[in-house]
Order: structure tokens, then C-alpha cells, then sequence
């Protein structure tokens, strides 16, 4: 993400009831990361495990975020997939916007 102009923020941010992997900030934008790993040749893509259930604990520990960091950056909630493949190269597949703030329900 440096690579690519994002300040990390934060790593492993924490509360209680939820972690959220990455915060990062680039332009007006602050991205709240969730990183999954697999293998390459896994049955479910990483994208499969960031259930509406963890979307809504995401969520909330976003906000939980906001409030101890406020900020005049708009928010959203990326995905950053991980696979190893059996050459033991690593294939990144990033998606900005994976889901919405309230698609957790």
C-alpha cells in the first residue's frame, strides 16, 4: 500500500468486539483494510470469509476508530485477498469499496 501512496495509519487496530487489519490514508479517502490469506488453490476465495456478520463488526470497530481518530477523510472498506501459491509466489488481489458501511445489516 506505501508503494502505492497510502500512509499506514494503523495495524491491528483493536477493540473488544473487533479488530480491523489496516487503517490507511491516501488523498481524502481512509481506508479500513481487512486482509485475507489462502492458498492459492483453496476452494472459497479469502473474499468468501468477510461475512455480513464480520462486515457489521468491521463496522462498528470503524466507528469505534472514528471516534478515538476523528477526521474529515471519507471512509470506506477495502478488501486486500493474500494467496500463496504452491511455487511459493504471493498473488495480491486488492478491492476498494468491498462493501458497504452498512451492508452488515
Amino acid at each position: 500500500m506505501e508503494r502505492h501512496g497510502w500512509q499506514i495509519l494503523t495495524r491491528n487496530y483493536h477493540i473488544p468486539d473487533g479488530e480491523i487489519d489496516i487503517v490507511a490514508q491516501k488523498g481524502s479517502t481512509l481506508a479500513f483494510v481487512e486482509v485475507k490469506a489462502r492458498a492459492e488453490d483453496t476452494r472459497y476465495a479469502a473474499q468468501d470469509a468477510v461475512t455480513p456478520q464480520k462486515q457489521k463488526k468491521l463496522h462498528r470497530t470503524a466507528l469505534a476508530y472514528l471516534a478515538q481518530y476523528p477526521c474529515e477523510y471519507q471512509p470506506r472498506f477495502d478488501l486486500c485477498e493474500v494467496y500463496f501459491t504452491k511455487d511459493r509466489r504471493v498473488l495480491i488481489r486488492y478491492l476498494e469499496n468491498a462493501f458497504e458501511e452498512d451492508s452488515g445489516g
